[in-house]
């Protein structure tokens, strides 16, 4: 069982994140955790103040299956800065984003947007 990070970056001004992971990667270039595995999301830095956290998932190729994440509802789990999820299914290829308002210089709160990380659970790397 591993605990792998993707550190989710943004700056004021830029809605659209970007993250960096330690999470490996299959030859298609998707992340491939394993079933026992658990995923930590850090913004920026552990002194980061995020509201409205959510990180939202499907399967790729059946829409109607929501999320691997445990605890999620309709496809969202709320997240903050260091939360840590776990799969609640075995295997499958997944689509997800995170959303979410941070503070900027001036006080005020700024929506911004990760879009599209995929993971194939479970799967045996090439």
């Amino acid at each position: 069982m591993s605990t792998y990070t993707f550190t989710v970056n943004f700056k004021s001004g830029i809605k659209i994140a970007t993250y960096t992971t330690n999470c490996p990667t299959l030859s298609a270039g998707l992340y491939n955790p394993q079933p026992d595995d658990k995923l930590q999301f850090i913004f920026n830095d552990d002194a980061s103040d995020i509201q409205g956290g959510k990180l939202n998932s499907s399967k790729m190729d059946v829409p109607e299956i929501s999320s691997p994440f445990s605890g999620a509802v309709d496809g969202s789990i709320s997240i903050v800065n260091n939360s840590v999820v776990s799969f609640d299914v075995t295997q499958g290829s997944w689509c997800f984003y995170i959303s979410f308002y941070a503070k900027n210089n001036a006080g005020k709160w700024e929506f911004h947007l990760l879009p599209d990380p995929e993971l194939q659970v479970g799967s045996i790397p090439n």
